[in-house]
């Protein structure tokens, strides 16, 4: 029984950051990226060194937080290094209102993109 628990419990616990990764990364077909609200300034340091790693840049600037600690506002300049990059911000990110990028590796139609609001992309 003890070890059925353990199990459980290892299977199902996450921390907070994990529950809500804002970032995917298939390596070699897609990085997708959403800057949310329930975001704090160590989980952008964390987005920036992942996506370090597989050679994207990423630079933010007109940060703002509120008094939890969780981003408010953001602006960012983001270069993938190999002839796609791009900027986008708002000065007010919400539950629903969210700044993002992608880098789409895979389809030709649509390989990049940043925008803010409610992301939208044609697959």
């Amino acid at each position: 029984m003890t070890y059925l628990t353990i199990l459980f419990a290892l299977l199902f616990a996450t921390t907070p950051s994990a529950a809500q990764d804002p970032i995917t990364i298939i390596e070699g077909k897609l990085v997708d990226i959403t800057f949310n609200s329930r975001l704090s300034e160590e989980d952008l340091q964390d987005i920036k060194s992942r996506l370090a790693k597989i050679d994207i840049s990423i630079e933010y600037s007109q940060l703002k937080f509120n008094k939890k600690g969780k981003l408010k506002g953001l602006k960012f300049d983001v270069n993938c290094n190999d002839g796609f990059s791009g900027s986008a911000s708002s000065p007010n990110i919400t539950k629903r209102l969210h700044v993002y990028f992608y880098r789409d590796y895979v389809n030709e139609k649509t390989p990049f993109g940043t925008g803010a609001g409610i992301k939208k992309r044609n697959k």
